[in-house]
């Protein structure tokens, strides 16, 4: 585990959250806002740094411990090391002050046991520390099962379902089950803050949202509308558009629709990407745990295999004429993806090979003849793609192929 301190604080009166233990994100910050909560233990799960960073930064504001230097800290969990620093950092006393925050990062790094020791800690720990409990995502399987070529069921893999994750060899149950634990075991005092913002109040937030990363900046409401859809209305993915919106837009200043549908996927395409990227990543597993959303949104199998031949077709083009010397402009020209686009794509795809790529789009063609078929499942014949790919993408763990 790793320490760093915070500083800044700000006083505020007291109220209290009352025995509501959800909020939304803009509910939270409103609370937040008008004093100290009345809940010592907030949690959150989400991947959003940034809506993550701003309710702590609210939390520490509105807790207000004096001499915030020292008496704000952060611990990061780590699976070797437990959760014996948790405690001690928990126990310190306040300097010069009647409170002291904690922020316990990543607790989903715990194993299940590790798990239950933080909750029976957070249930008895001292009322002078108050605090910040986070995760990341459950990215377990999602309960990924094929057949093998000769026909015989796999079992579900041994991770378990989509909320465990294989750990250090021994299976931990993933970071939901354990802030519902966190939130049965502690009642009232625990809160939990979800990642999400009242859909009728998106646009006025997409708004702010907008200004804080560009001061000045504006967005027509037809393009917040889009934005709306192509992320479903998912807050951590509006921000994260938003993002790249304000590099697009650059000095102009103004989001036009025009601009989100230049540079947003919609949500489709995003969940297509999110294969992918994994993928390419060497994690197997997460490719299937999005497969399998993106079919539980009723995605259509053809779909599917439509975009990743349209990647990777593109990808072998770009290889390809980037091989034989072409500039970034004149490849942008042939494949209609933008130069900044191409850069970043040889980059993260450096190792794999015009031969992989070949091979790739005889996989996907091999895929979408047994769709069209109709001789296997839908589902298996993806799952089976994608475990054909990782084996191509990632040699050293070896291809799927029997």
């Amino acid at each position: 585990m790793t320490r760093t301190t915070t500083t800044g604080a700000r006083s505020g009166s007291t109220r209290s959250a009352g025995a509501v233990n959800e909020l939304g994100y803009t509910e939270a910050l409103a609370v937040l806002g008008e004093g100290q909560p009345a809940a010592r233990v907030w949690v959150m799960q989400t991947d959003a740094s940034s809506m993550l960073v701003e309710v702590w930064r609210r939390f520490v504001g509105a807790v207000a411990p004096e001499q915030p230097d020292f008496n704000v800290a952060t611990v990061e969990c780590r699976q070797e090391t437990g959760i014996g620093e948790i405690e001690a950092m928990g126990e310190e006393l306040p300097l010069m002050s009647e409170r002291r925050v904690l922020w316990i990062r990543d607790i989903h790094r715990l194993d299940a046991r590790q798990g239950e020791r933080l909750t029976e800690y957070l249930a008895s720990a001292s009322p002078q520390t108050w605090f910040f409990v986070s995760a990341g995502k459950d990215r377990g399987d999602g309960g990924a099962s094929a057949k093998s070529e000769s026909g015989s069921e796999q079992k579900e893999s041994d991770a378990g379902p989509a909320t465990s994750t294989e750990v250090g060899g021994e299976k931990r149950r993933g970071a939901s089950t354990r802030i519902t634990a966190l939130k049965k075991s502690l009642g009232s005092a625990c809160l939990q803050v979800k990642a999400e913002v009242d859909p009728d109040r998106l646009p006025e937030w997409i708004e702010g949202e907008l200004a804080a990363l560009a001061p000045g900046a504006t967005i027509a409401r037809n393009a917040a509308a889009e934005l709306m859809t192509r992320t479903n209305k998912s807050a951590a993915a509006i921000l994260t558009e938003l993002e790249k919106l304000v590099c697009y837009v650059g000095d102009r200043k103004r989001v036009e629709e025009s601009d989100v549908r230049e540079t947003v996927a919609d949500n489709a395409e995003r969940m297509s990407w999110n294969i992918t990227d994994a993928l390419e990543r060497g994690d197997e597993r997460e490719a299937l745990v999005a497969l399998h959303q993106m079919l539980e949104a009723e995605v259509h199998p053809l779909m599917v295999l439509g975009w990743f031949s349209s990647r990777y077709r593109t990808l072998l083009k770009v290889k390809g004429l980037a091989g034989a010397g072409e500039s970034a402009e004149r490849i942008s020209s042939a494949t209609r993806w933008p130069s900044w686009k191409i850069e970043k794509t040889l980059r993260e795809t450096r190792a794999m090979s015009v031969p992989v790529l070949e091979r790739t789009i005889e996989e996907i063609l091999a895929a979408d003849l047994a769709l069209k078929t109709g001789n296997r499942h839908e589902r298996f014949v993806l799952e089976l793609l994608i475990m054909r790919l990782s084996g191509l993408f990632n040699p050293r763990r070896g291809s799927a192929r029997p």
